[in-house]
């Protein structure tokens, strides 16, 4: 099974169940709905025209357990990265993390940056 992601923000999206031929090269995850676990690993959402800020609820470790690869790059994304991303048990197989080309009114955290975070980060 696959999921696509229908938006008109970040905040709001909402996924939906898709046969696998309707599915691009890059398919898509089911970010909001943080009890439902993703069955794939790599998300691919640049040049989407998504809006909002990043929600600190994807940093449950049950909202996206095997997320590896979460590109958003390209995007009018705002407000400032989520603290709570940090924690060492958000986002445990994240090996690259795309935020490039949005709107953020922050740089990275000083949080990011410690022991524990993003155990698996290779590319930022």
């Amino acid at each position: 099974m696959c999921w696509v992601l229908r938006t008109d923000s970040i905040v709001a999206a909402q996924a939906t169940a898709c046969p696998a031929k309707h599915i691009s090269s890059k398919p898509y995850c089911n970010f909001h709905h943080a009890e439902r676990r993703c069955p794939t690993l790599c998300r691919d959402l640049a040049s989407n025209n998504i809006s909002g800020v990043l929600p600190d609820a994807w940093a449950n470790p049950q909202a996206l357990p095997q997320l590896s690869l979460l590109s958003l790059a390209g995007n009018s994304l705002e407000g400032e990265l989520p603290l709570l991303w940090a924690e060492a048990d958000a986002f445990g197989k994240l090996t690259e993390l795309d935020l490039s080309r949005n709107n953020f009114n922050s740089s990275l955290p000083d949080d990011w940056g410690l022991p524990g975070a993003f155990p698996n980060l290779t590319a930022l």
